[in-house]
């Protein structure tokens, strides 16, 4: 699971600004939507925020680690090394974790949305 991600995102470090961008233009739409009381956009401004920020944080969080010949010579190199070994796969489980709940949130905005209910 560790090494999927983090091919995934080596492969999409590119769209890092990209979706860097994103969240500060949705954020921005979310600031003005709520000063001037915009009902219609606030949904969608706020579906595409979730979105754009579990890219940054996949983009952030699952890049390759860089080269280091010495980490593995020594008893405290070696114990540094099973605790990045842990947090790697912590840092997976929270990632799985907020992908289900931005899905469940998308639905329900969605939902909401459709309904015509201002947020």
């Amino acid at each position: 699971m560790i090494n999927g991600f983090t091919r995934w995102g080596y492969r999409l470090r590119v769209l890092g600004p990209v979706f860097l961008l994103c969240t500060i233009g949705t954020a921005v739409v979310l600031g003005l939507g709520t000063l001037n009381d915009w009902g219609e956009v606030l949904y969608p401004a706020l579906i595409g925020f979730m979105w754009s920020l579990l890219g940054l944080c996949f983009v952030w969080w699952f890049q390759p680690p860089g080269p280091n010949a010495v980490l593995l010579t020594t008893a405290w190199g070696r114990f540094k090394a099973k605790i990045g070994r842990f947090f790697s796969l912590l840092k997976c489980w929270i990632f799985l974790i907020l992908l289900l709940g931005t899905i469940g949130l998308t639905v329900r905005f969605i939902l909401l949305w459709q309904q015509g209910i201002p947020l």
